[in-house]
């Protein structure tokens, strides 16, 4: 009954290699050891972190593809405002027809980047967690006594 479960826990590790492994760069980085089986949704850390370093190796797999997506989304807009646009024919419909199809992929390529990133709101969530943690018990609210 519930061996779609395991079928999706299997594709979602799939799913997240390329995300575990930016953190386990970080990790290196650091020059810290982790530890990493392939497949798995985590990198478990072998020594403690500060929490500098802790919030380095969170964010680092965002800061990676938000980079990739942003320096793919100029990518395009160079392309576009400085090699194609001037040279289509004046009606600017004609750039669906002119227009290089690796233009459009660049699109989708920054598109998707973007989306992949989106895998990291579990991280932008620990990182909150971390920098907030101390602070979040230091307000009481109380209400005024009616009398």
């Amino acid at each position: 009954m519930f061996g779609w479960i395991k079928t999706w826990r299997s594709v979602e590790g799939l799913l997240l290699i390329p995300h575990e492994l930016l953190h386990v760069l970080a990790y290196r980085l650091i020059n810290k050891p982790c530890r990493y089986h392939l497949g798995e949704c985590w990198v478990e850390s072998l020594s403690p972190l500060p929490r500098r370093q802790e919030l380095f190796v969170t964010l680092f797999p965002l800061a990676v593809t938000l980079g990739i997506s942003l320096i793919l989304y100029g990518l395009t807009w160079f392309t576009l405002a400085y090699l194609i646009l001037p040279s289509l024919t004046p009606p600017i419909q004609s750039y669906w027809h002119d227009v290089p199809r690796w233009h459009f992929t660049l699109v989708m390529a920054a598109w998707l980047t973007t989306c992949y990133s989106s895998v990291a709101v579990k991280d932008i969530a620990n990182a909150y967690r971390l920098l907030f943690a101390n602070h979040q018990n230091t307000f009481h609210f109380t209400l005024p006594e009616s009398g």
